[in-house]
């Protein structure tokens, strides 16, 4: 009799494991959540720094403009104009502190659906969806970015930007390099990073405390 008698599981044990692995689980997404952000977020600003700004783009936004979700993407590089000064004056403690407020005074500039990232030092990154150069210029009335005042040991200071834009202009992998649409896509914000790069050099020239545009090259 014995020998046909099934074993039977013992269902509590089951439930209990059941809620183990789903605390482990829960766990892991937590842990991979806080390295992603790692990776993908500067620790000073909390904004996107350069590895979040580019895997953000390649993986969400350009993969829109082939869908048409997204018509345009314009791609702006921006350089604090007296961080040096601010260092040498007051110590990196008070650049930081400058460097945070930049970075405040981006958000506040720009819409909610616009990417802002910290690239380096003093270097920032924006992608403005759908809107033109005319757009751009109408919303900041003129050709600058708002300027924003801040005190160093009782001294004003004004911490301005010079920036560039450029076009972003997206292209399908062809056939033969189809192994990772993403690098690709990559390479096409850094040629826009370039090319903005180079407008921002012409907006220094000019006098700084304003951006430009590449098509003005």
């Amino acid at each position: 009799m014995t020998g046909n008698l099934k074993y039977l599981p013992n269902t509590n044990a089951l439930e209990q494991r059941a809620a183990e692995l789903e605390k482990e689980n829960e766990r892991l997404k937590k842990r991979n959540f806080a390295l992603e952000r790692l990776i993908a977020e500067d620790e000073l600003t909390g904004l996107h720094n350069r590895n979040g700004f580019l895997n953000l783009l390649a993986r969400q936004y350009i993969p829109q403009m082939y869908r048409q979700v997204i018509q345009s993407i314009t791609v702006g590089l921006f350089d604090m104009d007296n961080l040096k000064g601010i260092n040498d004056k007051f110590g990196h403690y008070s650049g930081d502190i400058a460097i945070k407020a930049a970075a405040q005074n981006l958000q506040n500039s720009f819409r909610e659906e616009d990417v802002i990232a910290r690239l380096h030092g003093d270097e920032f990154a924006v992608a403005v969806i759908n809107a033109s150069d005319r757009n751009i210029l109408k919303r900041f009335g003129a050709s600058r970015i708002p300027a924003v005042k801040i005190k160093f040991c009782e001294t004003p200071i004004e911490l301005t930007m010079s920036g560039g834009f450029a076009e972003l202009v997206v292209a399908e992998p062809n056939q033969k390099d189809m192994r990772s649409k993403k690098s690709v896509y990559r390479r096409t914000i850094e040629a826009a990073l370039h090319n903005a790069d180079k407008a921002m050099y012409l907006a220094k020239s000019r006098g700084k405390n304003q951006f430009c545009f590449f098509k003005e090259l």
